[in-house]
């Protein structure tokens, strides 16, 4: 990765032309000093080996963990090459993009899920952009989609909003123009003239880093044009649900602990509150996401549990309905009792909830039984999968259908920390 505070990278083009010297991260200050790098706006990357590295299986984010197949290839027509990629990821070398244009050409190859990863910081953070291959594409509402990498889990169980049909070929070449500026992003496939994919808050704590290719497909024609934001406003889009009053938002939670292997969870597992609990309010689409809380161990190796506890105040005895969505173990405990469990796993053979095992108020209900005056909610949510490649997501949603007669802690009542990036 590049060490200046220009982050600059070269490039020689096929055809013998001077060497270019762009930076993706340009300040004012820079523009008004170097007059070569204000002029090289775009630049064209050539898919050789001067110019991409193989990611390691072991440098890898767990999503997609795969001994590297990858190979550079000659072919007229294609002045700067073709970047096959049976399995694995190569990441364009001394670069780190922020705001900006990235175009290129990509064919699948079959039906997997192949990615551009953008914005990769760190091995923790980044944010990810994946065609999931079919011939339903044009139909499909999950055929493209966006997901962060938080804590080294890519969080694609935990933001369903953030996905789309798309005009994809299954089997030939598709054009992906991809553009970000701030918090925003958004995706066009194959000449649309309007957005396929509108990104309202791009969700991961990295706001630049690397950028890279993940298979099975082929790439060619990367063009990356550095501030090129198509008029795409900075600022994040407003949360729909903010203004919605059913949202229980605030929360005291735990430290995670280890649960055993096929232990379940009573009332009496729960930590004591103690100095450790952090105050914490939900964020987009009114969830809380633990995972960005928490780095849990290595995934797969552990099932980690944490505890949420909150009051409700209602004006008499009554049962409401409660919305819930959670990811992936959960316990409710309504005044030290068990009134709800559930698990939302992604494969077979675990329970997968409506919408195809991620989160979601659709993925179930239950009355909550309240008495006249304080009640004490406390949830245990457990982040384990049935895959045990990895945890994914981890959260929770929770939303009462009638608010009248009860009332929720609200951010007036205490220092409440929100985890928005």
């Amino acid at each position: 990765m590049a060490t200046s505070g220009l982050n600059t990278f070269s490039q020689a083009s096929k055809t013998g032309l001077n060497l270019l010297v762009i930076s993706l991260l340009m300040s004012p200050l820079a523009h008004a000093a170097d007059p070569i790098r204000r002029a090289a706006a775009q630049s064209t990357i050539p898919m050789t080996t001067k110019y991409w590295t193989v990611v390691q299986p072991d440098d890898e984010i767990t999503f997609y963990r795969a001994n590297p197949d990858i190979t550079y290839v000659e072919q007229e027509g294609v002045p700067q090459g073709l970047l096959v990629i049976k399995k694995g990821a190569a990441r364009l070398k001394d670069v780190e993009f922020q705001d900006g244009t990235i175009e290129y050409d990509m064919k699948p190859i079959g039906e997997g899920s192949p990615a551009t990863i953008f914005h990769r910081h760190d091995h923790d953070s980044g944010e990810v952009l994946y065609v999931r291959v079919s011939p339903d594409c044009p139909i499909s509402n999950d055929c493209l989609q966006y997901a962060p990498i938080i804590n080294g889990n890519m969080l694609w169980d935990a933001y369903p909003q953030y996905q789309s049909p798309a005009p994809i070929n299954p089997g030939g070449w598709n054009h992906l123009k991809i553009v970000m500026s701030g918090r925003r992003m958004n995706v066009f496939v194959n000449g649309a003239a309007t957005p396929t994919l509108s990104v309202g808050h791009l969700e991961s704590s990295a706001r630049q880093g690397w950028l890279e290719f993940r298979g099975p497909a082929v790439y060619a024609n990367l063009r990356i044009s550095a501030g090129n934001v198509d008029q795409l406003p900075p600022t994040p889009l407003s949360d729909p649900s903010a203004s919605d009053p059913g949202y229980v938002r605030n929360w005291r939670v735990s430290p995670f602990t280890v649960l055993p292997p096929g232990k379940d969870i009573a009332f009496d597992d729960r930590p004591a509150l103690a100095q450790s609990w952090k105050r914490i309010t939900t964020e987009q689409s009114g969830a809380i996401n633990l995972t960005r809380l928490y780095k849990t161990p290595d995934p797969g190796q552990l099932r980690c549990v944490a505890w949420l506890t909150t009051e409700i105040d209602s004006s008499q005895d009554q049962r409401k309905t409660m919305s819930i969505g959670w990811l992936r173990e959960i316990w409710v405990f309504v005044n030290g009792k068990l009134v709800f469990s559930g698990k939302n796993f992604w494969d077979p053979p675990g329970p997968k909830l409506t919408p195809d095992g991620r989160i979601s108020l659709e993925n179930g209900s239950f009355d909550m039984p309240l008495k006249q005056g304080h009640n004490r909610v406390d949830i245990a949510i457990s982040n384990e999968n049935s895959d045990s490649r990895t945890h994914y997501g981890w959260g929770l949603q929770l939303k009462a259908r009638d608010v009248r007669g009860i009332i929720f802690p609200g951010s007036s009542e205490a220092e409440e920390t929100s985890l928005n990036p």
